[in-house]
């Protein structure tokens, strides 16, 4: 459910100066991907091997001077970076070295240990479902400012919280979270709690559909970085699957099937923060999108963590714009 190898082949599309700055100059690269790079080490046009931020590098490929593990790999996290005012964001490696013999990995957060399950009761997560990941829109950078140009996007934002997936499936209720299928034991699971808090198997299994998914995120207190500054904890649920047609519903669809099911609970509808079509409302770059994505949260006072957009016309095109100054604020 996750890129086994994060490096791509890209082609240097633009090379530019950096005022005030003699020793780095930016570099994009398939007019999607930016780096800053000391001069003439790269040309307009060359084929380059590109490795985003977020990844785990091997430390044969950069050095670290206090290296960890991570699934088997002895290296680092890649952070995003700020050069010369400019966000950096990746490495950029010769296609004829030895990067070819690296193993670059997507790092992926731990739950908080309150909410990790008993991997005895962890199941592979269930095939009739969609995975909860969203593709970030610099990977169908072309596709957002070609085949979607005309589409309209329902725009909210990216909480920084934990994924949990509720779903009847033929009259069975079942959980996941992360990539598993969490079996209720002993009434003890932490994300089995949190159902029974917010009422979801009750509410689900009174519904007249046997046959959807409720995808959910719980935030606050605890859980990751808390940008929203929550004193407790709180359930939203931002999509609903239909399993039996292997599609998620359209907005209006979701929504007025969550105020159906929601009245007397205690979870409620992400919010929205509006409707937009990207290139005329937004922009026709990347970056723009990028920028965008900056901002505040559902509080005022704090930066969000992104922004996610669901397309009008077609429920199953969504994609996720996380903010450059989350991920530098929190060394992500």
């Amino acid at each position: 459910m996750t890129k086994k190898n994060t490096a791509i082949k890209c082609l240097v599309t633009e090379v530019s100066e950096i005022e005030d700055s003699e020793e780095w100059e930016k570099v994009l690269l398939n007019d999607t991907y930016q780096v800053v790079v000391r001069k003439d080490s790269v040309k307009r046009g060359e084929e380059k091997i590109f490795v985003p931020s977020g990844s785990w590098i091997p430390d044969d490929a950069v050095p670290f001077e206090n290296p960890k593990n991570y699934k088997g790999i002895k290296g680092g996290y890649l952070a995003l970076n700020r050069n010369q005012g400019i966000w950096s964001e990746g490495l950029v490696f010769d296609p004829n070295g030895e990067v070819n013999n690296f193993q670059f990995k997507q790092w992926q957060r731990e739950l908080p240990k309150k909410f990790q399950s008993n991997s005895d009761y962890c199941k592979t997560f269930p095939r009739f479902l969609a995975p909860p990941e969203l593709v970030e829109a610099q990977d169908i950078a072309d596709d957002i400012f070609t085949k979607y140009s005309e589409h309209k996007f329902e725009v909210t934002p990216l909480f920084d919280g934990i994924t949990i997936i509720a779903y009847m499936n033929g009259g069975r209720f079942g959980v996941c979270s992360g990539k598993y299928d969490i079996q209720e034991v002993d009434g003890n699971d932490p994300i089995w709690k949190v159902v029974y808090k917010n009422q979801l198997q009750k509410v689900m299994s009174e519904y007249s559909d046997t046959d959807f998914a409720l995808y959910t995120t719980l935030v606050g207190d605890d859980i990751y970085t808390n940008v929203d500054k929550l004193q407790d904890k709180k359930l939203f649920i931002y999509d609903i699957y239909r399993i039996s047609e292997r599609s998620f519903l359209y907005n209006t669809d979701r929504y007025n099937m969550f105020v159906e099911m929601s009245e007397n609970t205690e979870f409620d509808h992400v919010p929205v923060f509006g409707r937009v079509n990207i290139k005329s409302d937004i922009g026709e770059t990347i970056r723009d999108l990028v920028d965008y994505s900056d901002g505040t949260s559902m509080n005022p006072y704090s930066k969000r963590k992104g922004l996610v957009f669901k397309s009008l016309e077609d429920p199953n095109v969504r994609f996720k714009v996380t903010s450059p100054m989350f991920r530098f604020s929190n060394n992500l």
